[in-house]
């Protein structure tokens, strides 16, 4: 099958340098108000340069609760699950959820059992986590709905940008 990172779409978004940058703009692990500036900058190049500093100051970041500012992650652990870094999903109460995807985080303990109905992410389970400081809802984390299936990765994490602060 066709991977998302080679769709169609998203080559010819590489190529437009205009789309490109709006892309990226709306693809980084930013809170919506700094998305927003990024999207409103006027000028592909100017845009493109504060987008490359952004990138640049997340580097190795250490994630932290913005509750509690217990350390929760670094940023150098953000992996693109879908076309962006994250994504905004609707949950079944409708509640929309703009998450950034991470491979390992730290201080986090899971509420409940892996559940599988209503999943957004096709063949995985999620299971609610918190910070296990403050008790306040990080997000998710999600695992193979089926032990060995094959996915890749096994397991990860779904991190609202909300429940997220840089050191």
């Amino acid at each position: 099958g066709e991977r998302a990172g080679n769709s169609p779409c998203l080559l010819h978004r590489r190529r437009d340098p205009v789309q490109f940058s709006f892309w990226i703009a709306s693809a980084l692990p930013l809170d919506s108000g700094k998305q927003q500036e990024l999207l409103e900058m006027d000028g592909t190049n100017d845009r493109l340069l504060a987008e490359i500093a952004a990138m640049k100051k997340m580097l190795d970041n250490v994630l932290c609760c913005a509750v509690c500012d217990a350390n929760i992650s670094l940023s150098s652990e953000i992996f693109r699950m879908t076309d962006s870094l994250g994504g905004v999903f609707v949950n079944t109460h409708g509640f929309l959820h703009d998450i950034v995807t991470l491979l390992r985080i730290k201080g986090a303990a899971l509420q409940g059992e892996p559940e599988t109905a209503h999943c957004w992410f096709p063949g995985y389970a999620w299971t609610i986590a918190n910070c296990k400081r403050c008790g306040s809802h990080l997000g998710w984390k999600f695992t193979e709905a089926v032990q060995g299936s094959g996915l890749r990765p096994s397991s990860f994490w779904g991190v609202r940008n909300g429940a997220l602060s840089v050191a």
